[in-house]
């Protein structure tokens, strides 16, 4: 199994270099969302992927789908968190 962080941290340059979206799991043409972004970078490991969302819903404080998509989410605010920040200030 891949490290949760590892995982996180891959997500969040994965959002970096393709783009971040709300609403949608994946736009081709725009990006994914925090979720989707997690599951590309666990690829086919299911364990990583689980363990990589339970730490970032610790890291958001909450549902990451909702947290992804409330209006007044940044994508700085995405990064630090999935890089174990405090996204708060981001």
């Amino acid at each position: 199994m891949t490290a949760p962080a590892e995982i996180l941290s891959r997500a969040a340059d994965l959002l970096e270099a393709r783009g971040w979206v709300q609403g949608a799991w994946l736009v081709p043409s725009r990006g994914r969302c925090t979720l989707g972004a997690i599951s590309a970078s666990a690829e086919e490991d299911q364990a990583g992927f689980d363990s990589a969302c339970v730490l970032a819903e610790e890291n958001c404080g909450g549902n990451i789908s909702l947290w992804n998509d409330a209006p007044e989410r940044t994508l700085p605010q995405v990064l630090a968190m999935l890089r174990g920040k405090d996204w708060r200030n981001a």
